[in-house]
C-alpha cells in the first residue's frame, strides 16, 4: 500500500487539487489522507467531481448517466463517461482526518503509524505504539525520536510546500 499524505492547505483549494492530484496521477498512491481540520478537502473533492461527470456525483447518478451514454451516446463519449466515472471512484482514495475522527492509525505489517492534524491531541498510548508519528499542524520537519520517526507535513498541499519528497521507506 502506497500512502500520500496532504498537509493543510487553508483557502488554497487549487494548491490542494495540485498536490492531490499528483498524489494520486503520478506517485500512485493506493490512499490519501489530509492532515486538516476543516472542510476543504470535502470542497475540494467535490468540485473536482463535479467537472468530472456533472451536478449529481453521487452513486446513483452513475445509473443515469450510463443510460443516457448507453442509449443515445457515441462510442466516444461512452469512452468520455467510463474515464470520468473512474477518476471520480479515484477520489475515493482521499480521506480526511475529519472524517476519522481527527486521527486514523495505519498499520504497515508490524508498524504503527498514528496520524494527527494537531500533535496535541496525541496521547500517551498513541505515542508509545507508533512507529511513525504524523501531524499537520506546524512547520514542515522530520526527525527521529527515540525509535519513532516524527513526521510534519503542513505545507505539503502549498506552493512552495513538500510536494513529492520522501521522508523515508516505510519498515525499514
Amino acid at each position: 500500500m502506497r500512502l500520500g499524505l496532504l498537509g493543510p492547505a487553508g483557502d488554497d483549494l487549487a494548491a490542494l487539487a495540485r498536490a492531490t492530484e499528483f498524489l494520486l496521477n503520478a506517485a500512485k498512491v493506493t490512499r490519501a489522507i489530509y492532515l486538516g481540520d476543516s472542510g476543504e478537502l470535502e470542497e475540494m473533492v467535490s468540485l473536482w467531481a463535479e467537472s468530472l461527470v456533472g451536478p449529481d456525483t453521487s452513486d446513483v447518478g452513475v445509473w443515469e448517466r450510463s443510460l443516457g451514454a448507453a442509449l443515445n451516446g457515441t462510442p466516444d463519449q461512452i469512452d468520455a463517461l467510463v474515464r470520468g466515472e473512474r477518476a471520480r471512484l479515484r477520489l475515493k482514495s482521499v480521506e480526511g482526518l475529519a472524517t476519522l475522527e481527527l486521527r486514523s492509525v495505519e498499520m504497515f505489517g508490524d508498524r504503527v503509524a498514528v496520524l494527527v492534524h494537531d500533535k496535541a491531541l496525541l496521547d500517551e498510548e498513541d505515542i508509545l505504539s507508533a512507529t511513525f508519528l504524523i501531524y499537520g499542524k506546524s512547520d514542515p520537519s522530520a526527525h527521529q525520536e527515540d525509535r519513532r520517526a516524527v513526521v510534519s507535513d503542513a505545507r505539503s498541499a502549498r506552493p512552495g510546500g513538500w510536494r513529492g519528497r520522501r521522508v523515508g521507506r516505510l519498515g525499514r
